[in-house]
């Protein structure tokens, strides 16, 4: 009966939301019973970012502005899973998207730190994957993260120096001078 249920919620989110055409997306509110609008748009959003780092989503229009847009989600998981969500569409198409993230770090103060955990997800990914980043991205991001690891907010700081610890992993050549005093 509950696996009926499912079925049926998730065929009458597919033809009556179209999830991906829609920038006004607010699918991570209501239906599902307690906390079932949650749940899917969190397994939702991790199945995205699974996709995301596997597949060019280019070719789905303002997939990334949606995305962003879950961040105004009360729920702190569902707030979490639109970090890997974004972040992984990011590894999908690095030239494509990391100039958007990086832009949306430096202009989007509200939305710093869960944005900043997307750019975690970036780096991550390219440590786990053994890609390297170009020199110019790696300057852009490293110029960013040096530009907040002075953040009044603590997370910030946080995020910040995670993030510039992988990179030292991944490009140890280019980030552990820039260190030094």
């Amino acid at each position: 009966m509950v696996q009926q249920q499912r079925r049926k919620d998730y065929n009458d989110n597919l033809s009556s939301r179209k999830a991906f055409d829609r920038p006004d997306l607010n699918w991570w509110s209501g239906g599902g019973g307690v906390g079932g609008g949650r749940v899917s748009a969190v397994f939702a959003l991790l199945c995205l970012g699974e996709i995301g780092k596997r597949k060019d989503l280019s070719s789905h229009t303002h997939i990334e502005n949606i995305v962003i847009e879950s961040f105004q989600s009360p729920f702190e998981e569902i707030k979490s899973a639109v970090s890997y969500a974004l972040g992984n569409i990011v590894v999908g198409n690095l030239p494509k998207y990391l100039p958007f993230i990086l832009d949306k770090i430096d202009n989007q103060q509200k939305k710093q730190y869960p944005l900043l955990h997307s750019l975690k997800e970036v780096i991550v990914r390219q440590y786990v994957d053994k890609a390297e980043f170009d020199d110019s991205s790696v300057e852009k991001i490293t110029s960013l993260l040096f530009n907040h690891c002075e953040s009044d907010e603590e997370g910030v700081r946080n995020v910040v120096a995670e993030c510039l610890g992988k990179i030292a992993l991944i490009e140890p050549g280019k980030l552990v001078p820039a260190l030094k005093p």
